[in-house]
């Protein structure tokens, strides 16, 4: 049988998806003189649609994100936060591969540049999987 490659898309549907987190790392988003790091996290969004497309979305926080971090990271890990934030309240590189393969879902919001032909697709919630239908039925 052959196996094509599919096309990667960083354009998603608005709105609930799920996936698995494909990849989480921290990454030094410096310039010389200002060291700024970022924990990123890529979803692969699955899809049921397209057979040759392969859909990625992004989220990432700075340190000024640090209660979203933390919400997002106890929402996927629980009691377990510990293996990837240290005592000191760092985030411990090396352990983020605990993340990488877990089934979550996704909100994706869309903005729209006046520049840009594609909306950029922010991933806006992030929830154990079916955590997002739970707000959906408790809101209605």
């Amino acid at each position: 049988m052959l196996k094509i490659q599919k096309m990667v898309s960083w354009v998603l549907i608005e709105g609930f998806h799920q996936a698995k987190i494909t990849d989480a790392r921290l990454i030094n988003s410096s310039v010389p003189k200002n060291e700024e790091w970022e924990l990123r996290l890529i979803f692969e969004a699955t899809s049921l649609l397209h057979p040759t497309k392969k859909y990625l979305a992004k989220k990432g926080y700075k340190a000024k994100d640090s209660k979203q971090i933390i919400k997002d990271l106890t929402e996927l890990l629980g009691d377990d936060i510990h293996q990837v934030i240290n005592l000191a309240g760092e985030i411990i590189p090396e352990a983020l591969n605990v993340l990488v393969g877990q089934p979550v879902d996704i909100e994706i919001e869309h903005h729209h540049g006046k520049n840009h032909a594609e909306p950029f697709c922010l991933v806006s919630q992030v929830t154990k999987p079916g955590g997002l239908i739970e707000q959906l039925k408790e809101a209605a």
